[in-house]
């Protein structure tokens, strides 16, 4: 009957990732659609500036709450929810006073005046997130996500509308900044209201302080890595190429990381908890079931890269009018470069599930430090080439670091790895073959 009961919620637990991450993103589609008729390029550019330098300081300080609340014993305990509440609100004051601070440095650094007034405003969406019910975190620590993921898209749909009147008016980078505050104030009034789960208060207990402190220290790290990995092309882009291009390449990065938002997604908010229930550890039974559920978060994740990159060029002209047409070849390249990726996904929670962050954030920090090393000597001469190249070799290079880990908790699927490698490969050389004339256009404009 219990296990039943965890097939069921994992069922549940991925439908509703699944509609949170789908919806999400035809939301942000939708939205892209509105705004670019609306708005030029640059304000793209800036804004993906903004999302670059905000994402940074929130990996920084990364503290593991959710991590805590899902693998901690202590998960459910009203005193234990209160200190992660209340240490995620002090940590949501700090960083919108950090970066209003620092945002005349960012400015200078990226030689955008405007971020001085802009990151102030953009980062009280800081201050709104840390106030957030642990209600969330509850859910995704029992895999009842169904509720959670139906309010979440309804606070999008209201952020999109309020972006798109902003826009409409104002015109200007400014609709952008102010429709970035609407939808974490909208989610924090429905998950308050709406979410089961235990109702805040501040409190500090010593006890679970520790608790949190002990998993999320190399959590910590890990998600400053993680933030390299997946904001250091922009960041390193922004000083090489120009601001229009900069926004275009962060419309082709937003469709090439569908599939890869998806599955992550999933990992973290189903997979992760599955581990905790149902680790090989505990019962080298559950290897077999926890390797077809991964392998088809994987084959699903591979096949829609592999449909981003035969089609890129295509929805780029479908979607968008002429003056982003140079978005279809870096799709292209994007998806390809991100299907080693891709094959990682999600085995490296089972290490978390028992306790050692440390090995998440080993594999984590040799990725971004290849990633980001092989940024700083490719971008300068080969711009938007040299970004693919690095985000689809470091995964690669650190894979026996990957494979090292997972063996140890059971979880290393090699062959399974081997099969999905050899077959993206094939379709993605396929893809690059057939977009050989928009890719060349990418060359020509890095």
């Amino acid at each position: 009957m219990a296990s039943d009961n965890v097939k069921g919620r994992t069922v549940r637990g991925i439908l509703a990732t699944i509609w949170l991450a789908g919806g999400g993103q035809m939301l942000r589609f939708a939205s892209n659609l509105l705004l670019t008729r609306l708005l030029f390029p640059e304000a793209f550019g800036i804004m993906a500036l903004v999302q670059v330098i905000i994402g940074g300081l929130v990996m920084f300080a990364d503290a593991g709450l959710r991590g805590s609340v899902v693998q901690n014993p202590r998960g459910d305990e009203p005193a234990f929810l209160d200190t992660v509440w209340t240490v995620q609100i002090l940590r949501g004051i700090a960083l919108w006073l950090i970066i209003s601070l620092l945002a005349v440095v960012f400015s200078r650094f990226f030689q955008q005046p405007q971020l001085i007034h802009i990151l102030p405003v953009a980062g009280v969406t800081l201050v709104i997130q840390g106030l957030h019910s642990t209600k969330v975190l509850s859910a995704q620590r029992h895999l009842q996500l169904g509720r959670h993921a139906s309010l979440t898209l309804a606070s999008q749909m209201i952020g999109l509308i309020g972006t798109a009147f902003l826009a409409y008016f104002l015109q200007t980078v400014w609709a952008l900044a102010i429709g970035m505050l609407i939808q974490p104030t909208i989610a924090l009034l429905l998950y308050a209201r709406y979410l089961e789960g235990h109702r805040n208060r501040l409190a500090l207990e010593r006890a679970s302080l520790r608790d949190i402190f002990n998993l999320g220290k190399f959590l910590s790290i890990s998600s400053i890595a993680t933030y390299v990995m997946n904001q250091s092309d922009r960041a390193i882009l922004g000083t090489a190429i120009t601001v229009d291009l900069l926004g275009i390449y962060g419309l082709a990065l937003a469709l090439a990381q569908i599939p890869t938002t998806l599955t992550q997604r999933i990992a973290g908010s189903v997979l992760f908890p599955l581990y905790r229930m149902r680790h090989p550890l505990d019962d080298l039974r559950n290897q077999t079931n926890l390797f077809k559920v991964r392998r088809l978060l994987v084959l699903a994740g591979c096949s829609m890269l592999s449909l981003v990159a035969l089609t890129g060029p295509w929805l780029v002209e479908t979607l968008y009018d002429d003056r982003y047409k140079a978005a279809g070849g870096i799709a292209v390249l994007l998806a390809v470069a991100l299907m080693p990726r891709m094959i990682m996904t999600g085995v490296m929670n089972s290490a978390v599930a028992k306790g050692n962050s440390f090995a998440m954030m080993a594999v984590n920090l040799s990725t971004a430090i290849v990633q980001l090393t092989i940024l700083v000597a490719l971008v300068p001469s080969f711009g938007i080439i040299g970004v693919s190249v690095a985000i689809g070799l470091a995964p690669v290079i650190v894979y026996p670091l990957v494979a090292y880990y997972s063996a140890q908790y059971k979880t290393w699927d090699g062959w399974g790895d081997l099969a999905f490698f050899v077959t993206s490969s094939t379709l993605t050389a396929y893809a690059l073959w057939l977009h050989w004339n928009d890719i060349q256009t990418v060359v020509y404009l890095s």
